[in-house]
């Protein structure tokens, strides 16, 4: 396949990338006025940058903002879905501010480090996990940063070998771990989030030169999203 054929693909899945959320499905909605109100309907990437735009301009101030894309964030998986108020309930208990929050993302943002994560990570979760707090770097600087999941990570674990073959750039694409079969995210994978950020970057890069269009990281992640969640192809990109 020719390089007009392999970015017109990526650009296809892009473009059918949907992820509806209804925020009015907020089961304390009641708790916070002028929050959870919009209903994401189509969940088309228009639709998503909106509202990751409306979190830029509120999160430094408004704890709405980051209780919002928690539930966002989990509202596919019904399974886990309660953990969405878990975590937002541990979040006020320990009197976390919107601003606390902002200041540690943006330090990781600006200097992404393990400590600088596992500093922001402490804010936002007890656990381990870090799907949910990798969700915010993307928010904020998606021409910097992709958000990562169970689906990404399956998908890298499935086509990274195809990926980098004959792949001309320096960064390689790399699974969680040998064997990965869709496991939770935690610290222990976090030089996969590394190297995966890394790789959006690249291939971003690449796409936006051969298509004319702007790709971001948080793109790349869209659409890879999108391939593992359809079945869908991505040819790789030399």
């Amino acid at each position: 396949m020719n390089g007009l054929g392999q970015w017109h693909q990526w650009q296809c899945v892009l473009a059918s990338y949907s992820y509806p959320v209804d925020l009015t499905r907020f089961a304390e909605q009641q708790a916070y006025e002028g929050w959870f109100k919009t209903n994401i309907s189509k969940g088309d990437r228009e639709q998503t940058i909106q509202f990751e735009n409306s979190f830029r301009e509120a999160a430094p101030n408004y704890l709405g903002a980051w209780f919002e894309v928690i539930f966002w964030k989990l509202y596919s998986n019904k399974k886990i879905l309660g953990t969405a108020y878990n975590i937002i309930n541990a979040i006020k208990q320990k009197g976390v501010s919107a601003n606390d929050l902002w200041e540690r993302c943006c330090r990781y943002i600006n200097a992404p480090s393990t400590s600088n994560f596992k500093d922001f990570q402490q804010l936002v979760v007890a656990s381990r996990n870090i799907a949910v707090c990798a969700t915010f770097p993307a928010f904020i600087s998606p021409e910097r940063f992709p958000m990562i999941d169970t689906q990404v990570a399956k998908w890298v674990s499935s086509h990274y070998e195809e990926q980098n073959r004959g792949a001309s750039n320096k960064v390689k694409l790399q699974p969680p771990k040998p064997g990965y079969a869709g496991e939770v995210l935690s610290m222990s994978h976090y030089p996969f989030l590394e190297s995966w950020t890394s790789w959006c970057r690249v291939r971003a890069q690449q796409l936006s030169e051969l298509s004319g269009f702007a790709w971001r990281p948080r793109d790349v992640e869209m659409t890879i999203f999108t391939a593992q969640r359809n079945n869908l192809n991505l040819p790789p990109i030399a």
